[in-house]
């Protein structure tokens, strides 16, 4: 099954504006998973600030294309229960991993809430759970549904609630083994370090024992044969009833699960915690190292709010914090996953067989839901900057028709470049893969490569495209 129609020729010129500190291409970079001609002119119809309204609001974007091709994906509907019972063997257990990590590669390629897939990707990584760790193999698909994609784009305080429920949360950091006979401080420690105050919160080593103990009993139903199997239960039997101090702040005895809902009030609502996701949205939005004026603004926001996420994000993308920022002077290094989607997306390559890129995913080194520790992948230019030769391998597999499933339209390429002066052509491919955003010296060096050819083929036009796709400023947006 084909998910996406052939290319049109590729008659569009180099854009007119191709320059580095563009606004509005900025925007469409930022909110996305890769950069499309398509949506580089839907921006420029509506403009900056009504582009980034539609996008805070995905429930008005019709989707219909993407859900089509979810479809296909049965698992990704079903309850726990329901995939353990279908799917629990050895044999077919993969079955539910496998389309749960192909979905998250088609709804960057396919859907049309581009920001609402790049805030997932971030609270998927802000709430880590390794999907190869047991019972999350099944337990991480209702997390998706239920946690991160219904709340990405709602309240933080809501997002956080949701997730100290779930069961795979509470499986992937053995909440669900903490008893009042046996306190298990794990989910504790990371609910303050990972999720809420940082590790530079203020918080002891007595808060992170007194935080455990007002979430004992908090588990889920693990007996498999029980119909509620995979679900939120508060044990009270286990809970410890004595009162308890957190960051000061006194919860008195025999409060039962209340407890825990106090500890994610206290924590959620908490000026530290404000800091922490303001920074790190403005981090994963606008720059490694946005100013300060820009995170106190968005932590302001978060206060004056109650955690409202579009809030903020109206905050770090707004005019004045884009031109403070100045991104596109220290632009920011596309993680192995965002470097491959957005060469699905820039080429429109056609996909059949989703799953295939699955096993080149891993070779780049970030294949979603595979993240082992409970800080999720990183996004920093230390994590991924000295891994280059397997980018240019997938480049070259992709443009060259190596990977199983996606297939790159040379000769509708070839046909769209022959339209245009040979001397322009890389300044064509950079507006096709980019919107013009490749540097001079990148657009000089493939367009010494096109000049060496004689002719035009397509066996050279697939080179062409994938030394662009692995030229320096690629790989940054």
């Amino acid at each position: 099954m084909a998910l996406r129609t052939p290319p049109e020729p590729l008659t569009v010129p180099p854009p007119p504006r191709p320059v580095p500190n563009d606004e509005l291409l900025l925007l469409v970079n930022r909110i996305s998973q890769g950069f499309t001609l398509e949506s580089l002119v839907e921006a420029t119809s509506l403009g900056y600030d009504a582009y980034l309204e539609q996008q805070l609001a995905p429930e008005t974007i019709d989707d219909s294309a993407c859900d089509a091709v979810l479809a296909i994906f049965p698992t990704l509907g079903m309850s726990a229960k329901q995939l353990y019972d279908a799917y629990v063997t050895p044999s077919l257990i993969s079955t539910v991993t496998t389309e749960l990590r192909t979905a998250a590669v088609l709804r960057a390629t396919v859907s049309k809430r581009q920001l609402l897939e790049r805030m997932v990707e971030f609270w998927t990584d802000h709430f880590n759970i390794d999907q190869n760790d047991g019972a999350a193999r099944w337990l991480k698909t209702v997390d998706d549904r239920q946690v991160i994609r219904t709340h990405a784009l709602g309240k933080f305080p809501d997002l956080l609630t949701a997730s100290a429920h779930s069961p795979a949360m509470l499986f992937y950091l053995d909440n669900y083994t903490n008893k009042k006979t046996a306190p298990q401080e794990n989910y504790a420690r990371e609910l303050m370090e990972l999720h809420t105050l940082s590790v530079t919160g203020g918080y002891t080593e007595t808060d992170v024992k007194e935080v455990a103990r007002c979430l004992t009993g908090w588990s889920f139903v693990t007996t498999t044969t029980d119909a509620f199997y995979g679900t939120y239960k508060f044990n009270s039997g286990n809970h410890d009833q004595g009162a308890k101090t957190v960051l000061g702040v006194t919860i008195p005895a025999n409060g039962g699960e209340s407890d825990g809902d106090q500890v994610l009030d206290l924590l959620a609502y908490h000026p530290k915690t404000a800091a922490f996701i303001a920074t790190k949205l403005s981090k994963w939005l606008l720059a490694y190292d946005p100013p300060a004026r820009v995170i106190n603004q968005a932590q302001r926001m978060y206060l004056q709010t109650g955690g409202d996420i579009k809030a903020m994000i109206r905050v770090i993308l707004s005019h004045d914090a884009v031109a403070l920022a100045q991104p596109w002077n220290a632009p920011k290094l596309q993680r192995p996953f965002r470097f491959a989607m957005s060469l699905l997306r820039a080429a429109k390559i056609q996909i059949t067989q989703p799953s295939k890129i699955l096993t080149h995913l891993d070779a780049l080194g970030q294949t979603p839901f595979t993240w082992s520790p409970p800080n999720g992948f990183p996004d920093t230019l230390a994590a991924w900057g000295n891994s280059v030769l397997p980018r240019w391998t997938f480049a070259s597999n992709l443009f060259d028709n190596k990977i199983t499933g996606y297939a790159f339209d040379a000769a509708t390429a070839l046909a769209g470049l022959q339209t245009v002066p040979k001397s322009t052509v890389a300044a064509v491919i950079s507006a096709v893969l980019t919107g013009g955003a490749l540097s001079s010296a990148d657009v000089a060096a493939v367009q010494s490569y096109v000049d060496s050819k004689p002719s035009l083929t397509q066996a050279n036009v697939r080179e062409f495209f994938a030394l662009a796709a692995s030229a320096p400023s690629f790989q940054s947006f």
